[in-house]
C-alpha cells in the first residue's frame, strides 16, 4: 500500500504549481527547519532596519490535533480548486473515509469505530494532503507574513508607524478560517512575542491580542523548532541550552571512554549526540545572517560574539580529539587521552572561576589509577559486555526496589482506606503519608489524602495534595474534584468554580457530574449571602441605639423564645408554631429561623416530638402535626439549605412516611404538601430519595390516592417529580412496589367517564414520566390491566373530542408498543380499529400518532392488518403519504409496508388507487433512508400484482432501484430491499432487463447477493 502512496503522492506533487505554499518549510524537499527560522530572522530583521520606528510582533500558533481534523470533504474541494484530476480527488476522499480502527490490548480487542476526519498516523500521503489542506492559509498584505513548518505556525506582524491594525485583522482572519476548516487553535500554548529596538519601549503599548475572546500570553522568548528566541534577538538563552545540553552529552562520552568501548562506538555517540547539538542551529543563527545582513548580524551577537566564538572553537577541538581517539597509532591515542583529561580539568577549572554551578561530578583522581583500579579487561570487546552487564544490573536494582516500594505502598493505601471508610480520618492521613514516604509519584495516595484531610476540615493541606497529584497527572479528575471541595471549603468560590469547569473542559461526557458541583458551589454562596443578611437583622434587633426596629423580625425571634420554653400543654405550642408560620414570610425569616436554632426548638421538644410520632392522646395532637408540618413546608420553600437541615433529624425522616398513613386527612394533606415542596427541584427530590425510606413512601403515598379525593393531584405531583430521577425508577422495578403505583392509575382510567376527563392527563403523565426506564417500560408493555385501561381512555377520549389528552395518550401507547408482548396482541385489532378512525381526524398531530401507533402494532397481528386493510387503511395512508410531513411519512409507509407485506387485498388496492406507484417511485427517489427502504419493500411486493410490472416500462423505476442498491453498504436495509424489488420487477416483465444491462444492473444485483441472502 505504501508503495502505492508514493506513486499517487508524485502525482500530486507534480500537478502542483510551482508557486504552492512557498512559505510551508515541512515536508518539502531541500527544505529544513533552517530555512523557516532563517525565513523568520531575514524577514524580522529587514522590516527592523528599514526604519526606526519599525517593530514585529511574532504570534506562535498552537494547533489541537491538526492532523486528525482534516475534513475529507473540504480538502476534496480544495484540490479540485488547484487542478487536480478529479478521479485522484475522489479516490483521496474514498482513502480517508469510512477508515476501520481499533484497540488490541493483550489479547482483547475493542470493537471497530469508523473514522471519516482526519489523515491516517503513519501514511506516505498526509503530511502532503495536511500541506494541501492548510495551502490557503496565506498573509492577507505585504505588512503580515504567515510562516509554516508542519502545524508549526508563525504569524509576523511588521508593525510601522504603531498601525498595528493588519496585523491584528490577520490573526482575526487566521482565526476564522481556522473554524470554518475545523482546525481549533489552542489559546493556552499559542504565544506573542514583540521585538521592538525603539527607545524607551516603556512608553509604547501594544494592543492586547485576542483570540475568540481570550487573550494571548506575551512571553520574552518562545522555543520556535529548537531553537530560543528572544525579544531582542540575541543568543544567550539558546547559546547556554546548547552548552549545557552539550556538556552533560560530554559527559556521557567520557564516561564510555572510561569503560574502554571501542573507539567507533565512541565516535558513533559523539556524532550523532554531541556534534549535532552543537552545530544544529548555527547556520539559522550565525552564518546566514553574516552573509547577508552583516551589521543586522554584528547588532544581535555583539554581546555574546566572544562566547560564541570561544564555543565554535570547543567543537573544533572536540572534533580533533575525537579524531586523534580513533587513530590507530597508539602513541597518538595515548597523547588524545592526555589532551583530553587536560582539556576537561581546563574546562573545569574555568566554570570554577566564573562562579558557575557544574552538576557533573568528574572524578579527579589519575584516570591510569582509576582505569587500574577498575575490574575490567582492556579487550574494547570485553569492556562493552561488562558495561552493558553494569546498566543492567542498575536497571534491574532499581526495578526491584521500586516494585518493593510499590507494594509497600499499595498495603499502606488499602490500610488508609479501610481507616477512611471507618471514619478515622486522622488514621487514614498518617498511612496516606507512610505510604507517599515510598512512592512521591503515586497520583492515588495524594487524592486520597486530600479526600480525608477535607473531612479534617484541613483544606489548605487538600489543596497543595490536589496540586502535587496534578503534577503526577495533570488530567487528573479526582484531584480537580477535591480541589474544588477544599476551596468551597474556605468559602472561595471563585476557585472552586473554576477547578470544576477545568473538569467539563477535560471530559464533557461529565457534564451532568460538573453541574452538581456547580450547584453545590452555588448553594454555599448563596447560603452565605442570606445568613449575613440575617445576621444584619438580628443586629438591628440588638443595638439599643437603634431607633426604628424590623418589626417582623422582632416578632420572629420573640416567637421563638417563647417556643423554646419546655413541658407546655399542647394548645400553646400549636397556637405559637401557627403564629410562627405567618411569622416567617421571605427568605430573611427563613435564614433567621435557621440561625436562631429553630430546627433545634421544634423537633428537640418533648411534646411536639410524641404528637408526630402519633404517641400523643391530646385533642390538640393532630393540630399540632398540621401546624408543625405548615411550618416545614413554609421554612423549606425554595430554600435548599433548610429542606437539607430539616432532613437530617431522624424524628423527621420517620414522622414524614409515617404520618402519610394518619387517620386524618388534614395531616396526610398536608404531608403531601411538604413532599410537593421537595419534589419540585431534582436537589429536594434528590434529598428525599437519599434520606426516606421508598419502599413505603410510596405505598402510604399512593393510599392517599383516590379517584374523589382533591388531594390526587399533590400526590400525582410527588410521584411525577421522583420519577424523573433514575434512581427512583430503579428502586420501582420491583413487581410490588411498581404495581402500588400502576395499579391504582390503571382502575381510575378504567372508571373514568365524561365529567372526569381533566384527571386523565395527570395519569398519563405519571405512566408515561415512568417508562423512561427501559426496565418498567418493558413491564408495562406486558401488562394486560394497563393496555385494557389505555382503550377505555381512548374511547373517552374521542367519544368527548378531548384532543389534547388523546395526543399525550397515542404517545404513550406507541413509546409502549415498542415492545412485543401477548398483551399488546390481544388488543390490537380493537385498538387498531380505533386508530384507523382517527385517520380521518381535522389534527394533524393526531393523524400522524395514529398511523405511528399502527405502524407499531401491524407487525405484532396479522389479524389487526386484515381488518384495517378491509376497513379501506391504504387509501387512508395513501392519502397521507400524498401530503408533506415528516413523521407521518416515516410512520405511513412503515404501516403499508406491513400490510403489503401480510395482505395481497392491500397489494392490490395500492395498485388501483396507484396504477404506476407514483407515490411510491417519489419517496423511493426523494426519502430518507428508512422512508426510501420501505418504499422500495411496498415495491417489491407490489410486482405480484399481474399487470403492473408492465406499467412501470415507460418510468424511472430500474434507475431509482438500481441507484440504492448500488448504494454504500452502511444502508444495508435499503439495498437489500432495492435489489429485491429490482429482481422481481425483471422476473415479472423481462423486457426491464434490457435497462438492467443498459445500466450494468446485472453486475450490481450479483455484488448484492450475500445481502439478499
Amino acid at each position: 500500500m505504501k508503495c502505492f502512496e508514493k506513486l499517487v503522492k508524485n502525482i500530486i506533487c507534480s500537478s502542483l504549481p510551482a508557486s504552492f505554499s512557498t512559505l510551508q518549510f515541512a515536508y518539502r524537499a531541500n527544505r529544513s527547519t533552517e530555512d523557516a527560522i532563517s525565513n523568520l530572522m531575514h524577514t524580522t530583521l529587514t522590516h527592523l532596519e528599514e526604519g526606526n520606528g519599525n517593530y514585529v510582533r511574532m504570534l506562535f500558533i498552537d494547533f489541537s490535533s491538526a492532523f486528525n481534523t482534516i475534513v475529507p470533504l473540504t480538502l476534496v474541494t480544495k484540490m479540485k480548486a488547484l487542478g487536480l484530476n478529479t478521479t485522484l480527488c475522489h479516490w483521496i476522499f474514498d482513502f480517508l473515509t469510512n477508515r476501520s480502527q481499533v484497540v488490541r490490548v493483550g489479547g482483547l480487542t475493542s470493537d471497530t469505530l469508523t473514522i471519516s476526519t482526519g489523515a491516517p498516523q503513519g501514511c506516505v500521503l498526509s503530511p502532503l494532503l495536511y500541506n494541501i489542506y492548510t495551502h490557503d492559509c496565506k498573509a492577507n498584505s505585504s505588512h503580515t507574513s504567515i510562516i509554516k513548518f508542519a502545524d508549526d505556525t508563525v504569524i509576523l506582524g511588521l508593525i510601522s508607524s504603531n498601525n498595528e491594525q493588519l496585523y491584528l485583522d490577520q490573526v482575526d482572519e487566521v482565526a476564522q478560517w481556522c473554524q470554518s476548516n475545523s482546525l481549533t487553535l489552542n489559546i493556552h500554548k499559542t504565544k506573542e512575542m514583540v521585538v521592538d529596538y525603539r527607545r524607551q519601549q516603556q512608553n509604547y503599548s501594544y494592543t492586547p491580542l485576542m483570540i475568540s475572546g481570550q487573550p494571548v500570553e506575551r512571553v520574552t522568548s518562545f522555543k520556535y523548532l529548537g531553537v530560543h528566541i528572544t525579544e531582542d534577538l540575541t543568543w544567550t538563552v539558546n547559546t547556554q541550552y546548547v552548552l549545557k545540553k552539550s556538556r552533560q552529552r560530554l559527559y556521557f562520552l567520557r564516561q564510555l571512554r572510561k569503560f574502554k568501548v571501542s573507539t567507533s562506538i565512541m565516535k558513533a555517540f559523539y556524532t550523532s549526540a554531541v556534534e549535532s547539538v552543537l552545530t544544529g542551529s548555527i547556520i539559522t543563527c550565525f552564518i546566514i545572517y553574516t552573509v547577508e545582513h552583516p551589521r543586522s548580524c554584528a547588532s544581535f551577537t555583539m554581546e555574546d560574539s566572544e562566547g560564541f566564538d570561544d564555543f565554535l572553537k570547543n567543537v573544533d577541538a572536540i572534533s580533533e580529539l575525537v579524531k586523534e581517539l580513533s587513530s590507530a597509532d597508539t602513541s597518538s591515542h595515548t597523547k588524545a587521552v592526555e589532551r583530553a583529561d587536560s582539556w576537561l580539568e581546563a574546562s573545569k577549572r574555568k566554570a570554577h572561576q566564573k562562579g558557575a554551578v557544574n552538576r557533573t561530578v568528574i572524578n579527579s583522581r589519575n584516570p591510569a589509577a582509576a582505569t587500574a583500579q577498575a575490574d575490567f579487561p582492556s579487550d574494547p570487546d570485553t569492556s562493552q559486555e561488562a558495561f552493558m552487564r553494569l546498566l543492567e544490573k542498575d536497571a534491574e536494582e532499581r526495578r526491584k526496589s521500586r516494585k518493593a516500594k510499590e507494594e509497600k505502598s499499595n498495603a499502606l493505601k488499602v490500610r488508609g482506606n479501610v481507616a477512611f471508610s471507618q471514619g478515622d480520618y486522622q488514621t487514614a492521613v498518617q498511612l496516606y503519608t507512610e505510604g507517599l514516604l515510598q512512592l512521591r509519584d503515586k497520583q492515588e495516595l495524594y487524592t486520597n489524602r486530600a479526600q480525608a484531610l477535607i473531612k479534617l476540615q484541613r483544606y489548605t493541606e487538600a489543596i497543595a495534595d490536589c496540586e502535587w497529584a496534578l503534577k503526577c497527572n495533570e488530567e487528573c479528575v479526582k484531584a480537580y474534584v477535591h480541589m474544588g471541595r477544599a476551596h468551597l471549603g474556605l468559602n472561595q468560590y471563585a476557585k472552586a468554580r473554576e477547578c470544576y469547569i477545568r473538569i467539563l473542559e477535560m471530559e464533557p461526557e461529565r457534564e451532568a457530574v460538573v453541574k452538581d458541583y456547580l450547584f453545590q458551589v452555588e448553594l454555599a454562596e448563596r447560603r452565605e449571602q442570606e445568613e449575613r443578611s440575617a445576621q444584619e437583622e438580628c443586629q438591628k434587633e440588638q443595638e439599643e441605639a437603634v431607633e426604628v426596629v424590623s418589626t417582623a423580625t422582632q416578632g420572629l425571634l420573640q416567637l421563638l423564645r417563647k417556643l423554646d420554653k419546655p413541658d407546655e400543654m399542647s394548645l400553646y405550642y400549636c397556637g405559637g408554631v401557627e403564629l410562627l408560620a405567618h411569622a416567617i414570610t421571605d427568605c430573611t425569616g427563613q435564614t433567621i429561623f435557621r440561625l436562631q436554632k429553630g430546627f433545634s426548638i421544634i423537633n428537640d421538644n418533648h411534646t411536639i416530638l410524641r404528637c408526630l410520632l402519633q404517641k400523643s392522646q391530646d385533642p390538640c395532637a393532630e393540630d399540632l402535626c398540621v401546624a408543625v408540618l405548615k411550618l416545614w413546608k413554609v421554612v423549606c420553600q425554595g430554600n435548599e439549605t433548610n429542606q437539607q437541615l430539616l432532613m437530617e433529624w431522624a424524628c423527621v425522616r420517620h414522622g414524614v412516611v409515617s404520618l402519610l398513613a394518619s387517620p386524618s386527612l388534614a395531616v396526610r394533606r398536608e404531608c403531601v404538601a411538604l413532599l410537593a415542596t421537595y419534589s419540585h427541584t431534582r436537589y429536594g427530590r434528590c434529598l428525599l430519595l437519599d434520606n426516606l425510606d421508598l419502599h413505603v413512601l410510596v405505598k402510604h403515598l399512593m393510599k392517599c390516592f383516590s379517584c374523589l379525593s382533591d388531594l390526587d393531584t399533590m400526590v400525582l405531583s410527588v410521584v411525577e417529580g421522583l420519577a424523573q430521577e433514575k434512581k427512583f425508577c430503579q428502586q420501582m422495578r420491583e413487581e410490588e412496589l411498581l404495581s402500588s403505583i400502576v395499579s391504582p392509575l390503571t382502575c381510575a382510567l378504567k372508571s373514568m367517564c365524561g365529567q372526569d376527563q381533566s384527571s386523565l392527563s395527570f395519569y398519563i403523565s405519571v405512566i408515561g414520566r415512568l417508562i423512561h426506564d427501559a426496565v418498567i417500560c418493558k413491564t408495562l408493555s406486558s401488562s394486560q390491566e394497563c393496555w385494557e385501561a389505555f382503550l377505555v381512555a381512548m374511547e373517552v377520549c374521542i367519544s368527548h373530542e378531548n384532543r389534547d389528552v388523546l395526543y399525550s395518550l397515542l404517545g404513550l401507547m406507541i413509546n409502549l408498543s415498542s415492545d412485543h408482548s401477548p398483551a399488546i396482541q390481544e388488543c390490537a385489532v380493537l385498538c387498531c380499529s380505533r386508530c384507523c378512525s382517527l385517520l380521518t381526524d381535522p389534527s394533524g398531530g393526531i393523524i400522524t400518532r395514529a398511523v405511528g401507533l399502527l405502524s407499531r402494532l401491524f407487525p405484532q397481528s396479522p389479524a389487526a392488518v386484515e381488518e384495517a386493510v378491509q376497513s379501506g387503511v391504504v387509501k387512508k395512508l395513501l392519502k397521507i403519504l400524498k401530503a408533506p410531513g415528516q413523521d407521518s411519512t416515516k410512520y405511513s409507509i412503515r404501516a403499508l409496508a406491513h400490510c403489503t407485506t401480510i395482505s395481497h387485498d392491500a397489494r392490490t388496492q395500492l395498485c388501483t388507487l396507484d396504477k404506476k406507484l407514483q407515490v411510491l417511485r417519489r419517496l423511493v427517489c426523494e426519502g430518507e433512508a428508512c422512508v426510501a427502504g420501505n418504499a422500495a419493500l411496498c415495491v417489491g411486493h407490489c410486482m405480484s400484482v399481474p399487470g403492473v410490472a408492465r406499467g412501470l416500462l415507460e418510468t424511472d423505476c430500474v434507475l431509482l432501484l438500481l441507484r440504492h442498491a448500488a448504494a454504500d453498504a452502511n444502508a444495508d436495509a435499503l439495498q437489500r430491499n432495492a435489489a429485491i424489488a429490482l429482481a422481481k420487477l425483471c422476473q415479472a416483465e423481462p423486457r426491464h432487463m434490457v435497462r438492467l444491462r443498459e445500466l450494468h444492473g446485472l453486475e450490481i444485483l450479483h455484488s448484492c447477493i450475500k445481502l439478499i441472502a
